[in-house]
């Protein structure tokens, strides 16, 4: 029996569609291009969007400007370590304490009220912190007290705002939304620090009454946004877990989300040593409000530049929590400027590497 005889030209179809595949879900630069051109249409043609990012940016800019008054005000007035670490304490205790009643809140309440009137309880405290320091003998309690009533705005801020966007754009649009909204609050975590110490430097006073304006400003957009359908979630079905507690039920049965959600915790529990960053502006590199800003603006910066690396999650996760650990170590055994610097922002991050 002869061998037969095989025409290349009956090959060709084949390795057509053999490239086609190999070739397939690779951008091209037309791709790319169109890609960039819907993104900017839906930046200039969606004023939910732009309106969802403003809000971010808002909450960043005006929460890390007080977060650099508040800082330097309470170590200029009282000199000590404790009482600007108590500042963090006070702040995330709120949520610790209210964490049940938030989620509850967010799965039953119209959501656009409860972002609106959180805004609103964090620009009146604004203005109390304005009327707190500007007195002769400032109450260091009344202070914190007024910290504990934004933290607890903030913890509920949040999660009603993350469960809005859904409510304002459609599916296809949705993963585009989250990615400007993301990338509008990073910007604003670089820019906050840095406004709030140049600010702090010429008038105190004036810090905080700029973040009031700015929640004023994020509750008009807000009030702005159109909702699709109802804001307020669908009341769950017969026999479906309704409780206060049932995100505490939900995560206790996922052993992966609790293990993600374990691991965060402790690492902001333990690592938050950014917030004794003014005695190192103050006493070490004596550089001001301005420089202590500018050394807050620094993990944002890193977390805006630094891309994910290809590590199984696991692993990439505990090496950055550890790689972060040993910058801050560095913070503590060199007290030049530039050393600081660039551990704050590599520990920034590996900070962020270490949550994607």
């Amino acid at each position: 029996m002869g061998r037969a005889r095989i025409d290349p030209r009956s090959l060709r179809p084949a390795l057509s569609s053999g490239r086609a595949g190999l070739t397939e879900g690779v951008a091209s630069p037309d791709d790319a291009h169109l890609t960039e051109t819907s993104l900017l249409d839906l930046l200039t043609g969606n004023r939910n969007v732009r309106a969802f990012a403003g809000i971010r940016a808002c909450l960043a800019l005006a929460g890390q400007m007080q977060t650099v008054a508040i800082g330097w005000y309470v170590y200029a007035l009282t000199g000590s370590a404790w009482h600007l670490g108590f500042i963090g304490l006070v702040q995330f205790l709120p949520g610790a304490v209210l964490f049940p009643l938030i989620g509850y809140v967010a799965d039953h309440y119209d959501r656009r009220r409860v972002v609106a009137a959180t805004l609103w309880v964090q620009a009146l405290a604004s203005l109390a912190l304005i009327a707190a320091v500007a007195q002769p003998d400032p109450s260091l309690w009344a202070l914190y007290l007024i910290i504990v009533v934004i933290g607890a705005a903030k913890a509920f801020t949040m999660p009603a705002l993350s469960s809005l966007l859904p409510n304002l754009v459609d599916a296809e649009t949705f993963p585009r939304a989250v990615a400007t909204g993301s990338s509008a609050f990073q910007v604003a975590t670089i820019i906050g620090p840095a406004v709030g110490g140049l600010l702090y430097a010429i008038n105190h006073l004036v810090t905080f009454g700029l973040a009031a304006v700015i929640y004023l400003g994020a509750i008009l957009l807000v009030l702005g946004v159109t909702v699709r359908g109802d804001a307020t979630p669908a009341r769950p079905g017969k026999g479906e877990d309704d409780g206060v507690l049932a995100g505490l039920r939900y995560i206790r049965t996922n052993p992966v989300l609790l293990g993600a959600i374990s691991l965060d915790m402790f690492a902001v529990l333990l690592g938050g040593v950014t917030a004794l960053l003014p005695i190192y502006a103050s006493d070490i590199l004596k550089v001001g409000p301005v420089g202590l800003g500018l050394l807050r603006s620094r993990p944002g910066d890193r977390r805006d530049r630094r891309r994910p690396v290809s590590r199984p999650a696991q692993y990439r996760a505990a090496g950055g929590r550890a790689d972060a650990g040993l910058r801050r170590r560095v913070r503590r055994r060199d007290n030049r400027l530039l050393a600081l610097d660039v551990a704050v922002a590599v520990g920034g991050g590996t900070d962020r590497a270490g949550r994607l």
